[in-house]
């Protein structure tokens, strides 16, 4: 997973430190969600295992697939995260994952200094 994210943006060994004694292990059942319509996201998840689908819903209920995430990935709605507004692509396990979650405001707040 470490080497997943310093390919997006390089953290150096003392950030990593900072972020595993801070990251909050989970695991997801086939089906749990990562992020649900309605709720405002909160948290961005380090996917170690596993498969996610980011989907929307039409006015007649049908489902659309929009991305699929599979590990090592980034997962978490990235759009509520930034704009504090509830969730509008939900993302779903697809199988069994295994993440970490770290806290949005957190991560700001170490990227502030």
């Amino acid at each position: 997973m470490i080497e997943h994210v310093n390919e997006i943006s390089p953290l150096d060994d003392s950030t990593w430190r900072k972020i595993e004694k801070v990251a909050r292990h989970a695991r997801l059942g086939a089906r749990e969600y990562v992020s649900a319509f309605g709720q405002v996201a909160r948290s961005v998840g380090l996917m170690h295992s596993g498969w996610v689908r980011a989907y929307t819903v039409d006015s007649d209920g049908r489902e659309y697939t929009s991305h699929l995430f599979k590990a090592p990935a980034l997962v978490g709605d990235y759009a509520s995260l930034l704009s504090g507004e509830p969730v509008r692509v939900a993302q779903q396990a697809l199988t069994e994952c295994e993440l970490h979650w770290v806290g949005w405001k957190w991560l700001q707040e170490l990227s502030a200094h």
